[in-house]
């Protein structure tokens, strides 16, 4: 196979990500051996049919087209307490309002969640098992959306997979994760500042991120500057990666906070947020900020539970599965 990037931005990974596969597509029994005279053959017809040829070849092409079998698959990391489903759910709502006839799957990349709820009889998928299944019910073009909010490890991860059964399908399209460009970083902030109604006058506000090894972990610097630049009473940190939470306490004890809300940076407002952010562990954030004399008060509400900032999720999904292809790969032959 032979990689052709047409990608205009090179932010972290390309905006849309798309993968259109061209196998050997016999017109009739006629191979490519036989393409010079086909070619021959189809400029006479057109020179004598006019456009009468043009409009059965495109009847053709789309009569194919609509026998082809299509299924969306949303891939999230993954939550093991059933009270935070509907988080997901409400995702797969949005994407229900704008494919009504969608025939959505759901993988987990998270092999420890995938894990706890198997000890519970709750079997959900790994992204290349769910991937399988979907080869062997006949799908042939596949909608990916990853619900991941930066492109780090788990999304590479997930690419890689796509790579692998690639050749199976008509056609794979992938929308990127939440921060995969300046713009969705300013569209996230906006929302989520008008979407705090727990956020009082004087109150800082403390967003909470995962925070990754991989390089990726730039976009939460990045975000972080943003948010400051909108609201200088408002800070980002993560809890495995950087800002960290030591260099949001140093600007939060700069800046004379005495109160301020935390709220998850998190698609969903899973163990983190519960014991991480809000716990009352002494190494918690509120019981850190507290020691401060930091009166910090946790928001459990995770970002897909509020359809604004979930349905930017849907809005990658609707423009990888309509763009012409960012990425493509084309069979060496041609």
């Amino acid at each position: 196979m032979r990689l052709i990037s047409k990608t205009r931005s090179p932010f972290i990974h390309q905006l849309f990500y798309r993968i259109p596969v061209f196998k050997r597509t016999p017109v009739g029994n006629v191979t490519k051996r036989h393409s010079g005279f086909v070619m021959c053959l189809l400029c006479l017809l057109v020179s004598i049919s006019g456009c009468s040829h043009a409009v059965s070849v495109e009847k053709n092409k789309d009569q194919a087209v609509s026998a082809q079998k299509e299924a969306i698959l949303l891939v999230a990391f993954g939550i093991s307490n059933d009270d935070k489903l509907p988080a997901y759910k409400n995702v797969e709502r949005l994407v229900r309002s704008r494919v009504p006839d969608a025939d959505i799957h759901w993988a987990y990349t998270s092999h420890i969640i995938r894990k706890k709820l198997a000890e519970k009889g709750i079997v959900v998928s790994s992204p290349e098992q769910a991937v399988a299944k979907l080869i062997a019910q006949g799908v042939t073009r596949l909608s990916v959306q990853s619900l991941h909010v930066i492109a780090g490890h788990e999304y590479e991860e997930l690419l890689a997979v796509l790579h692998r059964y690639q050749s199976e399908f008509t056609s794979i399209s992938i929308g990127v994760p939440l921060l995969s460009g300046v713009a969705d970083a300013d569209q996230v902030i906006d929302i989520l500042l008008k979407n705090i109604p727990e956020r009082r006058t004087d109150d800082a506000l403390i967003l909470m991120g995962h925070g990754t090894t991989h390089s990726a972990d730039l976009c939460y610097v990045a975000v972080d500057g943003m948010l400051n630049t909108k609201d200088p009473r408002a800070f980002l940190g993560t809890v495995e990666g950087h800002p960290t939470f030591d260099q949001v306490l140093a600007r939060c004890r700069q800046s004379g906070i005495r109160q301020a809300v935390l709220v998850p940076f998190m698609v969903v407002s899973g163990d983190h947020a519960r014991n991480d952010m809000g716990g009352d562990d002494p190494e918690s954030w509120k019981s850190m900020l507290a020691a401060e004399g930091i009166d910090a008060r946790p928001v459990y509400r995770g970002m897909t539970e509020v359809d604004d900032l979930a349905n930017l999720f849907v809005d990658h999904l609707m423009a990888a599965r309509s763009f012409n292809g960012a990425l493509s790969l084309k069979d060496k032959r041609n």
